[in-house]
């Protein structure tokens, strides 16, 4: 992989196309604890050898021939019963997961019924109905089922945050926050979690706290939670009032975006359909971005998206512009300073992408930000501490280090001069 702009910006353009969802209230399984997996069980059969030829050789004189009979055990049985019952319930899951990809919840609803029917003592089926239940609002069912899962299973995140949310629509404040608030002790940026709490503080007209995490959420969240915003609006607005509902617009999407909520959504639809088509326009990026930003839309992901667009138009000042705001509003918003290095680096001002890439590295430790360090290192004829981060990572990222080396920039070439890049080319190992 080249590092240049579009190593990072257009990030939002692959999250945002693969993580479309569609506006239904979120499912978001958490993994399954070790504890609770079940081994596959291959061998159900009992193999029992019954050799008849033995008293044969032992001087009997019964003739009859050698076989040997397999039997099914009273044990292997029921793994086999039990093997099958979860395969059969499985089926019914994926297929309600497959109804809520198609915003079909009451068939979802139905489909993981008859996943519990089929194996009713599944702890984590049945916890994944309790979420399915909660996103077709079907509330005291779902409140039972996420009860007996998380007393099983209590530090299952997302069931956390969405029985919170199910607490919130029963009228169980003082549950519903301490279940909230023990979501984001596990998970500080658990999307669902911070939405029912705001919701909650609303519901109970305490103030909110000030964050910058709506903003700086990634694209896939921002879509996420626009979904979540455009199919609750009814029975938010029956919750909180016409005005608050609208507060929480202002403090999730941007000031005064609760009457466009739609035609944001609109128009990062088409904003994806053009950024995926093998004839992707670049005015049309530009024009998209341009019109969710006068929207009033404050996600930081867009922005990124623009100064992107701006730069593969050679119109650098646009795109400096818009990089420079970012950072001065959200200087702790990494993306920013890495991208802003990115077009240092391109441009070959390598003493302002040292500064940007080190502030990135501040923020937030990755190797692509140290392999861009490195670049901008050596393209300033830092060879010494250049080859330093590059042998770290030729030890834990070789793969990726390979990929990042293609290509023929200048600050491609200042590190493909250096004699020391024949270890890296040649997969030897290195030392300092």
């Amino acid at each position: 992989m080249k590092i240049n702009i579009h190593l990072s910006l257009n990030v939002f353009v692959w999250l945002f196309v693969s993580g479309a969802l569609a506006d239904v209230m979120p499912i978001a399984f958490d993994e399954a604890p070790p504890s609770t997996e079940v081994p596959e069980i291959a061998d159900f059969f009992t193999l029992e050898t019954v050799d008849f030829n033995r008293d044969r050789r032992q001087g009997s004189p019964d003739k009859r021939k050698a076989y040997s009979a397999i039997s099914l055990s009273p044990k292997g049985l029921d793994r086999f019963a039990n093997r099958k019952k979860s395969l059969l319930a499985q089926e019914h899951a994926d297929r309600a997961e497959e109804f809520i990809r198609q915003n079909n919840l009451e068939e979802a609803v139905r489909e993981v019924d008859k996943a519990l029917l089929r194996d009713p003592e599944n702890m984590l089926m049945l916890g994944r109905a309790g979420l399915i239940y909660a996103a077709a609002r079907h509330y005291e069912e779902a409140s039972a089922m996420l009860r007996i899962y998380l007393q099983n299973l209590p530090d299952q995140v997302n069931h956390l945050a969405a029985w919170g949310g199910v607490l919130l629509r029963l009228d169980d404040q003082e549950l519903a926050e301490a279940m909230l608030s023990r979501s984001l002790v596990l998970d500080p940026v658990n999307l669902m979690a911070h939405y029912q709490m705001d919701v909650l503080l609303l519901v109970q007209g305490r103030p909110l706290p000030d964050t910058t995490f709506w903003p700086l959420l990634d694209a896939v969240h921002f879509r996420m939670v626009l979904g979540f915003l455009l199919s609750d609006r009814d029975e938010l607005e029956s919750m909180l009032g016409a005005a608050r509902f609208e507060l929480l617009c202002d403090r999730i999407i941007g000031p005064g975006t609760a009457l466009r909520l739609d035609v944001i959504r609109d128009t990062l639809d088409q904003y994806a359909d053009n950024e995926r088509s093998p004839t992707r326009n670049m005015s049309v990026t530009v024009d998209l971005c341009e019109k969710l930003i006068h929207t009033g839309m404050h996600n930081q992901s867009i922005f990124m998206a623009l100064a992107q667009a701006y730069y593969e138009m050679g119109r650098m000042d646009d795109a400096w512009t818009i990089i420079r705001a970012v950072q001065s509003n959200y200087p702790d918003y990494q993306s920013a300073w890495f991208n802003g290095g990115l077009i240092a680096l391109q441009l070959k001002n390598y003493g302002l992408a040292e500064t940007m890439f080190r502030r990135a590295l501040v923020l937030r430790q990755d190797g692509v930000s140290y392999f861009a360090l490195a670049c901008a290192y050596a393209s300033q004829g830092k060879t010494d501490e250049a080859w330093t981060l590059l042998h770290q990572l030729n030890r834990s990222e070789p793969e990726n280090l390979k990929k990042w080396l293609e290509g023929d920039s200048d600050y491609l070439k200042a590190i493909k001069k250096d004699p020391r890049y024949a270890e890296i080319s040649l997969g030897q190992p290195v030392g300092f």
